[in-house]
């Protein structure tokens, strides 16, 4: 992400950590950037809103399934508002902006995978949880 650079002016945060909470050191455990609104237009010239990238494993991963998908790191982006410049828009998005957000941070995910040259495509499964279905598009 070439977003973050020093040379640059805003608000940006970068959180990388390798050791859980029970101290066990685990590569890629919690790697998190995020950037303001300003910077995020850079390289996505119509998103309005802040957000944070997330490359994490779950708490309970190491108790999954070798095979279990989700004992593997995830990928996901978040609405931030701490890293408005406004300080006016940190409470949230409002009911009309909500579908703007929703599309905005599935563009950031497909965007960053995309961009790290893994598959977007249907081509391979996909696993729903508790929060997404498992549904295919064709971004690109």
């Amino acid at each position: 992400m070439i977003l973050l650079e020093g040379d640059r002016d805003g608000r940006r945060k970068i959180e990388q950590s390798d050791v859980t909470e029970d101290g066990e050191q685990v590569p890629g455990y919690r790697h998190q950037v995020g950037i303001d609104e300003k910077h995020v237009r850079e390289d996505f010239s119509d998103h309005k809103l802040p957000k944070r990238w997330k490359h994490y494993r779950a708490r309970e991963s190491h108790n999954l399934d070798k095979e279990d998908p989700l004992r593997r790191p995830n990928i996901g982006a978040i609405y931030y508002g701490s890293l408005w410049r406004d300080r006016s828009q940190k409470h949230g998005v409002s009911p009309e902006a909500l579908e703007q957000l929703v599309e905005e941070l599935e563009e950031a995910v497909l965007a960053l995978l995309h961009d790290s040259g893994l598959d977007v495509t249907s081509s391979r499964a996909f696993v729903a949880d508790d929060y997404f279905t498992a549904e295919t598009d064709d971004p690109f």
